[in-house]
């Protein structure tokens, strides 16, 4: 079975994209480049369903990041692979990167119980390890009922990147919310304590130009406490089944 791995990154940045190749090619992972959307190029078709869903225009940035990542979802099914790994060029490659993409391709199959694994933020927030019988990677890696943040490395599977597609035609939260949200609901999500990729120290030019904090009463400050409170009971009730099913 293999991995198909995808890197998202803007035509200009070309020395990003020059340090991401150095990386993966020293820990022996090819690649495709998708060229990413700039946001300030696009009409921004998602300004209601934002004021609905985060209470605020999405910036340009956070436009061009969702549909870069849609359309490496959409590259993703377009191949044979089974799993598609999406990276930003702003990625540093961990040591133990090549054998956990390694050890996903071999046990993905005992692990039904997912569409997305978070390969880049550690997992912070209620978590339940898999069993020895269903990964044999590096190091452990766990069922995230309350998915970390950050798209700087994604593993879809076919299924997964399918109902993203179907769920995303209009969107309104950046990706990474989108996601967090979602899997919330789902509890289908894979994250690990030591995830084999990492964010350079130098900001994502796809997706961050000014995700500003918002003044404290706000309208995006209110939906964004109301959508974390419906995230960590969601995270909280599908934890709780989780362990009990494993008993």
């Amino acid at each position: 079975m293999s991995i198909a791995t995808f890197v998202v990154n803007l035509d200009a940045d070309t020395e990003r994209l020059g340090e991401t190749r150095r990386q993966l090619q020293a820990a022996g992972v090819e690649f495709t480049r998708i060229a990413a959307v700039n946001g300030k190029q696009v009409e921004k078709t998602c300004a209601q369903p934002a004021l609905e869903q985060a209470g605020r225009q999405l910036t340009c940035g956070e436009v061009g990041c969702f549909l870069s990542h849609r359309l490496a979802a959409q590259a993703f099914l377009d191949s044979d692979a089974e799993i598609g790994l999406v990276l930003e060029d702003d990625l540093a490659v961990q040591p133990h990167a090549k054998a956990t993409l390694d050890a996903l391709a071999r046990d993905w199959r005992r692990q039904s119980i997912w569409d997305i694994a978070n390969l880049a933020r550690p997992a912070k927030h209620r978590f339940t390890q898999l069993p020895a019988s269903q990964w044999t990677g590096p190091k452990p890696i766990f069922r995230a009922h309350y998915m970390p943040v950050t798209t700087a490395a994604i593993a879809w599977t076919r299924g997964g990147a399918t109902e993203f597609l179907l769920r995303t035609q209009t969107f309104g939260l950046p990706v990474d919310v989108f996601i967090q949200r979602w899997v919330a609901e789902t509890n289908r999500g894979l994250a690990m304590l030591e995830p084999p990729f990492a964010s350079r120290d130098d900001d994502s030019t796809i997706g961050y130009d000014g995700r500003r904090r918002q003044p404290p009463f706000s309208r995006a400050s209110r939906q964004r406490f109301k959508r974390l409170l419906r995230n960590h009971a969601a995270a909280a009730r599908n934890e709780k089944e989780t362990r009990k099913r494993a008993k």
